[in-house]
């Protein structure tokens, strides 16, 4: 019995040490399927806003494979219905990468 309200302790005090992000993740698993609606568009729009730049600039292959890898992996993954952690985190990764390889394409139009 008092093992039983140790570990109840225990992860009561877990919960509330717990950092911003597992807060978030702990969050957003109550919104599952608003995570997956969300996460498939917005990976999809700014990964097809970094190719148009890639290819646009006639950047290198693998570049445009990165995006593209990126963007199926975040749809992929939503679809499969696997955990709101890895869908966020293939999500943020999707977005950084995307973003950084729109800076890096990116020219203005003349």
């Amino acid at each position: 019995m008092a093992t039983i309200a140790r570990d109840i302790t225990t992860l009561k005090n877990t919960h509330v040490n717990a950092g911003w992000y597992e807060r978030t993740i702990r969050y957003l698993q109550g919104c599952y399927f608003g995570v997956v609606a969300m996460s498939i568009p917005l990976a999809s729009i700014i990964g097809g806003i970094a190719l148009m730049y890639i290819l646009k600039n006639h950047a290198q292959l693998w570049e445009l494979a990165l995006s593209v890898i990126l963007v199926l992996a975040v749809n992929i993954w939503a679809v499969l219905a696997e955990s709101v952690k890895w869908i966020i985190n293939l999500l943020v990764i999707s977005l950084v990468i995307n973003a950084t390889l729109i800076f890096i394409n990116f020219s203005p139009i003349p």
